[in-house]
C-alpha cells in the first residue's frame, strides 16, 4: 500500500531510511520532516515553581518517562552517580507511570550513596504539576534507545528547560543546537553531558530553549510545517517536490 504514497512525514528524515532500504517506500518517495504533536505549556519562574512542587538541586535536572529497557533509566542514574561528585548539588526528580523496572531502580538508588542523596521517585504526577516540574528543571534527562519523536522533549523544551538526552533522529531534529547530547547506553557520555550543564548561564540557556521550541516545535511552527507540505504537493502531484535521505 505504501508504494502508492506520494510523501511520509516523520520527525527526522534518517528514520525513513530502514523503509527505503527495506523497500517498503518506493524509490522516489518524499520524506518531510513535521514533529508529532506540540503543548501549551509555557516557561515561567523557576523559583516559583519550585516552590510549589518542593523540588531543589544545582543542576535541577527531570526525568520525566516510563522505567523501561528503552527509557534506560540504569544508565541514567549511573551517568549521575558519576558526574554528582563534579557538580555543585545535583538531583534528579523522576516523575514516570509504567515502571516494570522499578524493583531494579530502587535497588540501584539504595546500594548507591551518591544516589541515595539525590535520587527522588516521585511517581504518576497531573498534566499541571508536570509541566511546574518542567519549569523547575535546569535540565530533562532522557536514555532513549529510540523514539518516534519525544514528547516530553517537546513539554520540556516548551518550558525552556535544557534536554540532555540521547543521540537519536528524533532527539537531534527537535533539540537541535540547544541539546546536550550523549550515546545511548553510555555511562561516561551521560556523565560528559551532564558536566556541560554549568557551562552556559541557566537563563540564557532557558531562553535559547525556548527560542528553539518556538521556532521548531510551536503550534505556529507545526502548522507552518504542514502548510509548506500540502502546498508542495499541491504544486507538484507526483509527490517528489519533498527531500529524501
Amino acid at each position: 500500500a505504501m508504494q502508492a504514497y506520494d510523501a511520509v512525514a516523520f520527525t527526522a528524515r534518517e528514520q525513513a531510511e530502514p523503509f527505503f532500504r527495506a523497500r517498503v517506500f518506493s524509490k522516489g518517495m518524499s520524506v518531510f520532516e513535521v514533529p508529532e504533536s506540540s503543548c501549551d505549556f509555557a516557561p515561567g519562574d523557576p523559583a516559583l515553581a519550585r516552590a510549589k512542587v518542593g523540588v531543589f538541586g544545582n543542576p535541577c535536572l527531570v526525568w520525566l518517562g516510563h522505567l523501561n529497557h528503552n527509557k534506560d533509566p540504569l544508565t541514567v542514574l549511573g551517568g549521575l552517580s558519576a558526574a554528582a561528585p563534579h557538580l555543585a548539588d545535583p538531583h534528579l526528580w523522576c516523575a514516570f507511570l509504567e515502571a516494570p523496572l522499578l524493583r531494579e531502580v530502587e535497588e540501584s538508588i539504595a546500594k548507591d550513596p551518591i544516589l541515595r542523596e539525590r535520587v527522588h521517585l516521585l511517581g504518576p504526577c497531573t498534566h499541571a504539576r508536570v509541566e511546574l516540574l518542567l519549569r523547575a528543571a535546569d535540565a530533562l534527562v532522557q536514555g532513549s534507545h529510540r523514539e518516534g519523536s519525544g514528547y516530553a522533549v517537546i513539554e520540556a523544551m516548551a518550558c525552556g528547560a535544557t534536554p540532555v538526552v540521547t543521540s537519536i533522529p528524533s532527539f537531534r531534529r527537535m533539540a537541535g543546537e540547544v541539546g546536550l547530547f550523549w550515546d545511548p547506553g553510555r555511562v561516561p557520555s551521560l556523565m560528559q553531558a551532564l558536566l556541560r550543564l554549568p557551562e552556559e548561564d541557566q537563563l540564557q540557556r532557558r531562553g535559547r530553549v525556548r527560542e528553539r521550541f518556538e521556532r521548531e516545535l510551536s503550534w505556529g511552527a507545526l502548522g507552518g510545517k504542514l502548510a509548506h507540505i500540502y502546498h508542495s504537493l499541491l504544486e507538484d502531484p507526483g509527490g517528489r517536490s519533498g527531500v529524501r535521505p
